[in-house]
């Protein structure tokens, strides 16, 4: 989606951006990427960033800030919209342009009002980082023992890594996937798999969030299937009665 958006957003802008040396430094650099999203990726968060100053203005004030933090929160709608509205622009193209434009130096300014004047010092990681929050983190003191992150991660909400964050607080992660698992239907013992934080919130639990490392990086670890070879892992095994049988 963002390389897609790059593909329809920078043509519109290519005669203007040489009149400004940082604004065509920033063209040329997004006009030579790839489209990753790893979190040391400085085009990933000029392109978000702009695209989300564009669905801001296109959409807020029209909608009202009511219908727009419900639209915001429509996982892939705000994006396709934008889309939408490149390919078949409502107004001329003068004015697409400076809409382009416009938004583009004001998603600059953000940036380097959040993270400083030199491009080497924006990366995604900076803006897209992952918490995962406990039930009971609405206690400062509780928040520092119980939660786990900031975490930096790559990808976003329209990447198969897909990662969502409300609008009102640029780009923090509010939800994504909590686990992985591939699966082989031939010899289901080849599976793997791994889970974020686990124990249900039992943060003393030495599992709580040991499997968090090889999440992060997109690893994962065993999924057995098969009972015999459960038991020979070494896990420990819980069993849990009904009261009546004790």
């Amino acid at each position: 989606m963002a390389l897609q958006f790059l593909q329809l957003a920078l043509p519109k802008i290519a005669s203007e951006a040489s009149h400004d040396p940082f604004t065509q430094e920033t063209f040329e650099l997004l006009s030579k990427w790839e489209g990753n999203m790893d979190p040391g990726n400085s085009s990933a968060l000029i392109t978000e960033t702009w695209m989300h100053q564009l669905i801001s203005e296109l959409y807020r004030e029209s909608m009202g800030e009511n219908t727009f933090s419900l639209f915001s929160k429509l996982f892939m709608l705000p994006y396709q919209s934008l889309i939408k509205w490149l390919e078949d622009p409502p107004v001329d193209s003068t004015a697409v342009k400076a809409i382009l434009l416009r938004n583009l130096r004001n998603a600059l300014q953000e940036i380097k009002g959040q993270w400083g004047e030199s491009p080497s010092s924006w990366n995604w990681a900076n803006a897209h980082t992952l918490i995962f929050q406990h039930p009971l983190d609405d206690y400062a003191l509780l928040r520092r023992i119980l939660d786990a992150g900031p975490f930096p991660v790559q990808g976003s909400t329209h990447t198969i890594a897909g990662w969502t964050h409300d609008f009102r607080f640029p780009f923090r992660i509010s939800s994504g996937p909590g686990a992985r698992m591939l699966v082989d239907l031939k010899n289901p013992d080849h599976s793997i798999s791994i889970l974020s934080t686990g124990q249900s919130g039992q943060a003393l639990d030495v599992h709580y969030r040991d499997q968090l490392p090889l999440f992060l990086q997109n690893c994962y670890h065993p999924a057995l299937w098969d009972s015999v070879k459960m038991t020979r892992s070494g896990w420990k095994k819980l069993i849990l009665k009904p009261k009546d049988s004790l």
